[in-house]
Order: C-alpha cells, then structure tokens, then sequence
C-alpha cells in the first residue's frame, strides 16, 4: 500500500500515528500546507516533523498544479486527509482527486453543535450564525463528497453520526480517536484515601474548556462540607478564583509532560462545552488517572465504553458536583475506574491506532466495510 498524507499543519497528535503507519505501509508520504500555527501554539501544541523525514511543504504559489502533478504521478496511492476543512484547499485537492478517480480517505473531528465561541464567553452573533450555517455547509459537503470517500476516520461517535448523515455509507465509517504514546513513568498513582478530593484540569483558560462550570460544580461541593480541590494547568489566564484556596492556578506544563503531575490526584477533569476530542483525556488514562468528562468531549465515548471514569452533561455544574460527591463518598468507585483506566491504557497507542487504520484501508480495497474499531466496537457496522 502507497499511502499520501495531505494535512494542513503537522502536530504531535497526529504525527505519532502516521510514524506507527508508515512502518506498516509500502511507501508514505506527508504534505504540509503550513508549518506554524498562532492558536496551536498559544494551547501549547508543538510542531512535529513527519514520518521518518518524509514531510514536505505544499508550493503556495503553484499549489493547484503541484498538486495535480502528484494525483497524477501514482495512480495506485491512496490519498489521506487529516482536518480537510481546516484549509480550503485541502478540499479542492480532495475533489480534484475524486475527480481523477483516486481513492481518498480523510481524518475528521465532528463540527460543533452549539454556539460557544472559542475565546469569548458569550456567543457572539456570528458564533450562532455559523452554528446555524454549518449543517448546510455540511450538507454540501455530503453531496460533493459523501459517496466519493473510501473511508472516513471519524474522530468520536459524533463525527460518525455526522458523516453518516452527509450520506456516507456507515461501512465506511471508521470510528477513531488522536493518539499519542504513553509517557515513561513507573510512578505509582495515588489511591484514593480519607481527605480531600483532589481534581486537576490540563488545557487552554478559555471559557470553550468550560471551567467555569469545574468551578462552579467544585463550590457546591465545599459549601456541603466535603473537602475537595482544583488545580488548574495551561495556557492563558484563569480569571478571579475562589479566595479560600480551593482551586489555584499553576501554569503550563508541556505537552508530553504530564504523567507525573497527574500521579498526585485522584481524577482529571474535562468540563469542555465542546471538544472534537481531548487528547488530555488520553494522557490522563495511560497515566492510570480516572477521567470525569463531559458529554460534548469527544474522548469521553472512551471513557464510557471502558469505564475509566464519568460522563456529565456538558455545562450542568450540578450533574458535575453530584458525580464528585457520589465519589467523595465511595473510594472503590474511583479504584474500579483507576483501574479501568490501566486496563483500557494500550488501546490508545499509536500502533493500535496505525493498525486499525491499515485494517481499515486493506479492507476497503476489497470492498469489504471497516474492521469493527478497538475503542467502541457498538459503533462498527461490518457488513459490507
């Protein structure tokens, strides 16, 4: 299998999978449309150089025809798109591929459902336009696109149901994730024992991460008299916090770096009004940590499916404080799901996840639907 990788910007959420994929296929080949990103690196996400050196920039001033010179040079590749609607372009190529009767794959999160902006706290009129407009647009999609796509790796249950609405075929839709590969860190986690509940919240301060509803959910349960803490990890500013000391701010850690903090909590928690997925919900389970996540966090399909942790509606503190107290109270509760979360660990390697992709791809060039996927197998329709 010859496999060409056309993303808009290489991160190291992406990279690790597509250098566990390219030991398994014949010849790989990565185009990059930029090689920098102001949002991406203000969240602290690093650029990553592609499989074994193989990445290369797009031309921006001749990008059409270089591109068309590449759909043509080997009939036999498969195309790859990973975020195809972040760049435009990344479209055109994929319809001019389908055109020239390429088989074409994409990676895809879902799109947003709601109107919470990413850095403001109330939605902005254009924030509720383009929830409005973004099923349209993705209806469009569907048609250009739904029957054309050999498969889909569609990141979270969402994106499956949202492919599958735009007219792919549910065969084709192979249900997927980001993976990134466990840190090395022996370190025992804490066990859950008498005293205070102690949370920790890793990702951007922004209000799209939606801590204030960590927050909020965390004074409700104080105001009971139970003992509980909140510490809070990355980029940005966190805003007032409560002034008896409950939640305190600590800067950011790297990414790649957070197996050992996290060894000193009893949970991580993932309060998002909308995430396509939550790496850091990965990085929390393969370092043992329990996951309380909400709805509209792509990866707490994950962590539901195992059981290494809780899923609250997105935005409901009160469903939130009810779920801390039901494990303030119960110690075994929060083992079962540490342990869950050892146990469910492996599944979220890059070399599980090339695997399944290489599967998935074997098994669409025969005319067969994906292999049923490791993370959720309810989600895997197998007949073809």
């Amino acid at each position: 299998m010859r496999l060409i990788c056309w993303y808009p910007l290489m991160t190291d959420h992406q990279a690790y999978t597509l250098i566990a994929l390219a030991a398994r296929v014949e010849q790989m080949q990565v185009y990059t449309w930029r090689s920098d990103d102001i949002i991406r690196s203000a969240q602290g996400w690093q650029r990553f150089s592609g499989p074994a050196g193989e990445e290369r920039t797009v031309p921006l001033d001749r990008w059409w025809s270089w591109a068309r010179g590449i759909l043509k040079e080997d009939r036999d590749a498969i195309h790859l798109f990973g975020s195809p609607f972040e760049d435009l372009r990344q479209i055109a190529v994929m319809l001019m591929a389908c055109a020239m009767g390429r088989r074409v794959a994409i990676i895809s999160e879902p799109y947003s459902v709601n109107d919470v902006g990413y850095f403001t706290a109330t939605p902005h009129w254009k924030d509720r336009l383009k929830r409005r407009l973004r099923p349209l647009l993705y209806r469009g999609y569907g048609a250009l696109f739904g029957r054309r796509l050999d498969v889909v790796f569609a990141i979270s249950p969402l994106a499956c149901e949202q492919y599958e609405a735009m007219g792919v075929r549910r065969e084709r839709i192979a249900p997927f994730g980001y993976f990134v590969p466990a840190e090395a860190d022996g370190a025992t986690r804490r066990s859950r024992t008498p005293g205070p509940l102690r949370l920790a919240f890793i990702g951007s301060m922004i209000p799209r991460k939606g801590i204030d509803t960590a927050l909020a959910a965390v004074a409700t349960v104080r105001a009971s008299g139970r003992a509980i803490t909140l510490d809070l990890y990355g980029p940005g500013t966190p805003g007032t916090l409560p002034a008896d000391g409950s939640v305190a701010y600590h800067g950011t850690l790297p990414f790649g770096g957070v197996a050992a903090p996290l060894r000193e909590y009893d949970a991580l928690v993932v309060p998002s009004l909308f995430d396509g997925w939550g790496v850091v919900v990965n990085e929390a389970i393969q370092a043992g940590l329990p996951v309380i996540a909400s709805d509209a966090t792509g990866a707490g399909a994950f962590v539901t499916a195992h059981q290494c942790g809780l899923v609250f509606p997105a935005g409901n503190a009160s469903a939130l404080a009810a779920l801390l107290d039901r494990w303030f109270d119960n110690p075994a509760l929060v083992a079962a799901a540490r342990d869950a979360a050892a146990a469910a660990a492996a599944l979220l390697d890059p070399v599980v996840a090339a695997d399944y992709m290489d599967r998935a791809l074997e098994a669409r060039g025969r005319g067969e639907a994906v292999p049923t996927a490791p993370w959720y197998p309810h989600l895997t329709k197998t007949s073809a």
